[in-house]
């Protein structure tokens, strides 16, 4: 009997420690990642579509922002003056700032200021009869000829504002023309509640841009009857500096 070992199979021999592992590789994690890479893709795109569409396409998007009210009363002439025999006339003077949030350019066809009174039933239609410079207006200077509006610059028009920009201007708001509910020869005290109503152009809808309250009080008539303008803060404005802690 033979003393010599029998050779064994390649097939059974066992794995040499030295020889690397061999690591399978999933075969979807190459398709994972096309996926992933696919809706990256995806979402910049919408991303930059969406950056495009507010910075160059959107539709024109204007507000209307008061300031403060200032009443006066004077001699302010507009073509049909309704209110020939006193030679004055009530006026709120405010500077509109028209601020575009859209993308292309807009108009502003009318601005119209909506007095409700708070203590009966009394309406008033106030629209922007003349345009004016402000510092000038406020100036100590007399107007030549002296019935002139000071710092007069025009009459109201249409005002267009670019895309993503804003403009500023400084109105005096009066009483409708022949407006059937407006005591031009006898004003009243009244505590208003003050609509700021626009249109943009193209547009017959009016839609309300601020509220704010403003008190015609007895002593404020008396002091505009001498032709000085007199500043009125607001409840709101008022209330929110008062908050201020």
């Amino acid at each position: 009997m033979s003393n010599k070992h029998k050779p064994v199979p390649p097939s059974s021999q066992p794995p040499s420690h030295n020889a690397p592992a061999s690591v399978p590789v999933p075969a979807a994690s190459s398709g994972t990642g096309q996926a992933i890479s696919l809706t990256s893709s995806v979402v910049a795109l919408v991303v930059s579509l969406t950056v495009a569409y507010f910075s160059t396409l959107s539709a024109p998007d204007i507000r209307v922002f008061v300031s403060a009210p200032q009443w006066f009363m004077g001699s302010i002439q507009t073509g049909d003056y309704p209110n020939q025999k006193s030679g004055k006339q009530l006026a709120i003077k405010l500077t509109c700032a028209f601020s575009n949030h859209g993308a292309r350019n807009g108009v502003i066809e009318d601005v119209m200021l909506r007095l409700e009174s708070l203590d009966d039933s009394t309406r008033w239609l106030f629209y922007p009869g003349v345009q004016v410079d402000d510092a000038k207006f406020l100036s100590s200077d007399s107007p030549v000829p002296p019935t002139a509006t000071k710092g007069l610059i025009g009459t109201f028009y249409p005002v267009s504002v670019p895309g993503k920009q804003s403009q500023l201007s400084t109105y005096l708001f009066l009483p409708m023309l022949k407006h059937p509910n407006f005591p031009f020869q006898d004003v009243k005290p009244h505590k208003f509640r003050v609509g700021v109503l626009a249109r943009e152009s193209g547009d017959q809808k009016w839609t309300t841009q601020q509220t704010f309250t403003a008190d015609l009080s007895q002593g404020t008539l008396d002091f505009i009857q001498t032709g000085a303008t007199l500043q009125q803060f607001p409840d709101e404005l008022d209330q929110a500096r008062r908050d201020i802690r």
